[in-house]
């Protein structure tokens, strides 16, 4: 790529930042085709962006691993610049990378509870883990009351595709006579 095409995109690029309405998306449109026409990414044309740490914090080591799987996904490498403490990630990215690794961080850390808790339901029923008392009162899925349309099939599915073990019980084998 000549000087004259990476000047170009660069201009492109501050529209594509600071445009307002359509000449904004517009920019962002004509910006996304002619990095992909070069076989290029916005740090090839502005890298003078300066790189600035940033820390998350995690609940977990899922959420970490999350994090780090957005930070690649939105920088495009698979080595992130790191250090983590404890609860806290520390990532060097530009302004604009962290505003991007924030929002996806948010969204997809609501989503992976939300579907943890579809899987907690899931794995308890699959594998009956209840007392004779809950199993009495419900004919269905138990935790399953509060499901948003279209859960209960998901459940359904996440189910199917668990391994069908079961814990053996001592204690109820010997109650049973079966031991």
């Amino acid at each position: 790529m000549d000087d004259r095409t990476k000047r170009r995109l660069i201009k492109i690029l501050a529209l594509a930042n600071r445009g307002i309405g359509g000449e904004k998306i517009n920019a962002q449109n004509i910006l996304k085709k002619r990095l992909e026409k070069y076989g290029i990414t916005i740090d090839d044309i502005d890298d003078e962006r300066p790189k600035l740490p940033k820390h998350y914090c995690c609940k977990n080591v899922y959420e970490k691993k999350l994090l780090h799987q957005i930070f690649a996904f939105v920088t495009n490498t698979h080595r992130p610049l790191t250090s983590v403490e404890a609860k806290r990630v520390y990532f060097k990215a530009t302004a604009i990378e962290h505003i991007e690794i924030e929002a996806m961080f948010a969204y997809y850390r609501r989503l992976m509870k939300e579907e943890n808790e579809l899987f907690y339901i899931a794995f308890i029923n699959k594998h009956d883990i209840f007392c004779d008392e809950a199993r009495r009162k419900s004919s269905k899925n138990i935790g399953s009351d509060g499901l948003k349309q279209g859960q209960g099939q998901q459940l359904a599915s996440m189910m199917r595709g668990l391994r069908d073990e079961k814990f053996i019980s001592a204690h109820k084998q010997l109650v049973k006579g079966e031991l």
